[in-house]
Formats: C-alpha cells, structure tokens, sequence
C-alpha cells in the first residue's frame, strides 16, 4: 500500500502544475491594440522616410533643370525706351583676318620706341601706330636736303623766268 500512495503522491505532484494561465478579454484587447500602435509607427516612420526621400530627391531636379534651363536660353538685355536710330549689336570671339593686308615698310634703318595699340585694338585712318627713336637716320637727312636743293631749283626758275618777262 504504501507503494500506491508514494505513487498517487507522484502523479498527484506532477499534475498539480499551475494550469496554463488563460488571458482576460480585456488583456487581448490591450495587447492587439498595441501591435496595432507598434505597425502604426512603423507604418507612420516608413511614410516619413519615403517622404523625405520624395522631398530631397525633387530639391535636387529643381535645382539641376533650373540650371539646365538657363544654359538653353538666350541672353537678352533691354533699355528705356528712348528716341534715336536703332543700334544692332553683335558679340563674339574669334579671329578677324583682312583679305587685302597691307604691310607697313620702313626703308630706314630706325628703333621703335612704342607700340601704340593691342592685339584687338580697332584703329581708324591716321591712327598712330608706332613711334620711332628721335634719332635722324643718314637717310632722312639725304631726302631733307635734296628737297631744300629742289626748292632752291624752284625759287631760282621763278626768278629766272620773271626776269625773262
């Protein structure tokens, strides 16, 4: 007999483990209410990231077609209305080569001293150009003094032909 009672006092031990608990209505209500605030936020920060995203990624398109835009149109400039002829203006770069050049050469043996105008530059008829050293050549002086030969020449016809007369 004591056999039987060390064994119901075994089985009677081993089902006396507390029962499962079972949870109140209210205790699964509150519990789906905070999974359904836990996808919420989830949901909510998901939304937030893709917002941003969104936000960011439309900043940065208008920016570039903004810029883009602006290297497609054309300058323009305007001014007060005013009387007066038209005026056309055209700008570029580039280089301007003549069809007709015309060389400059001096037969005298001279120093430039100054160069009056740039690369660039627009000059006019009777522009200075270059400025010569103050220094007469040999070649000046022998011009100078058959021109004073030839209006000694000249003078003397003159008084030669009134005389004759």
């Amino acid at each position: 007999m004591e056999e039987e009672t060390a064994a119901e006092e075994t089985v009677t031990e081993t089902t006396k483990k507390p029962a499962p608990r079972t949870k109140s209505i209210e205790e699964i209500r509150e519990e789906e209410t905070r999974k359904e605030e836990e996808k919420g936020s989830k949901r909510r920060e998901i939304i937030k990231n893709i917002a941003i995203i969104f936000l960011a990624i439309m900043l940065v398109l208008t920016f570039f077609s903004n810029t883009i835009m602006n290297y497609t149109l054309p300058q323009v400039s305007s001014e007060l209305i005013s009387s007066g002829s038209i005026k056309s203006m055209l700008r570029g770069k580039g280089t301007i080569e003549t069809i007709d050049p015309y060389n400059i050469k001096v037969k005298e043996t001279r120093t430039v001293t100054a160069v009056n105008v740039k690369v660039g530059d627009t000059v006019q008829a009777g522009d200075v150009i270059y400025s010569l050293k103050g220094e007469e050549s040999s070649e000046l002086e022998t011009q100078r003094t058959a021109v004073r030969t030839a209006e000694t020449d000249y003078k003397s016809a003159i008084v030669t032909a009134e005389l004759r007369a």
